[in-house]
C-alpha cells in the first residue's frame, strides 16, 4: 500500500504520494504512483497491487477516449480485465488495488474524480470536492482550511507513526520521497516535496538486494 493525499476542487486537484514499493513488507524499489494523461486532461493514481497502475496507464494510452467522463463509462470493464490478467499470471496473489481518476470533464469543464476498488469489482465511486487522507490520521493533524504543500510531509510523518504501532502484517508501508501532482486549467506539474529520513538507508537495502545500479 501507500500514502495517498488528495485535495479536489472544482478547477484544480492536488495529489501527493510517496514512492516506496514493497513486497511482503520488504522494500523492493522506488516507483511513481501517479501519472498524467495530458491529452485527456487527467491524472491517475493508485495504491495497492504493485505494477497494476503501470498496466492501466498503458491500456488507457492505447484507447481513443474523449475524456474522463467517457472513460468512466468503460473503466470498470477495463480495470476488471487488467486485474484478471494479473490473477492469471499470479494465481496466489491476494493483494487489493484502488485506482483514482482526476480530470477535467469534457462535458462541463470542471474537475471530475472517481475511485475504483478491486474489493468492489471496480464499481465507479464519484469523489466529492474535499481533502482526503489515506491511510487516515487524527483530525488534529489535518489542516482545517487550505492545504499547503508544506503540510504534506507532516501528514505523511503522522501516517508512518500510526502505521508503526500496528502489527507488521497490517501496516501500510510509506517511504522514499514525497511528490505533489497538481492539475489545473493551464496544465499539469509535479514537484518533489522532500524525502523520508530513512531514504538513504532504504535505497541501500534495495540496491543490495539486486536492484538497479546506483547510477539508475
Amino acid at each position: 500500500m501507500s500514502s495517498l493525499i488528495y485535495k479536489v476542487e472544482k478547477n484544480q486537484v492536488f495529489i501527493a504520494t510517496d514512492t516506496l514499493a514493497t513486497l511482503n513488507g520488504r522494500a523492493i524499489r522506488f516507483t511513481t504512483k501517479a501519472f498524467p494523461l495530458p491529452h485527456l486532461r487527467m491524472v491517475i493514481a493508485g495504491i495497492g497491487l504493485d505494477g497494476f497502475l503501470d498496466h492501466w496507464l498503458v491500456a488507457l494510452n492505447a484507447e481513443p477516449l474523449r475524456g474522463i467522463d467517457t472513460l468512466n463509462e468503460h473503466a470498470q470493464a477495463g480495470l476488471l480485465n487488467v486485474f484478471r490478467t494479473f490473477k492469471r499470471q499470479f494465481p496466489d496473489m491476494n493483494e487489493t488495488v484502488s485506482v483514482y481518476h482526476f480530470g477535467f470533464s469534457e462535458n462541463t469543464g470542471i474537475i471530475q474524480s472517481f475511485a475504483y476498488k478491486s474489493e468492489e469489482q471496480f464499481e465507479p465511486r464519484q469523489i466529492a470536492c474535499g481533502l482526503y487522507v489515506k491511510p487516515s490520521v487524527p483530525e488534529d493533524v489535518i489542516p482545517k482550511d487550505t492545504l499547503h504543500p508544506s503540510d504534506i510531509p507532516r501528514i505523511m510523518a503522522a501516517q508512518r507513526a500510526m502505521q508503526a504501532k500496528l502489527p507488521k502484517e497490517a501496516r501500510v508501508s510509506i517511504g522514499g520521497e514525497i511528490y505533489m501532482h497538481h492539475l489545473e486549467q493551464t496544465g499539469y506539474e509535479a514537484y518533489r516535496l522532500g524525502q523520508f529520513e530513512d531514504y538513504a538507508e532504504t535505497r541501500r537495502a534495495i540496491l543490495s538486494d539486486g536492484g538497479p545500479s546506483a547510477n539508475s
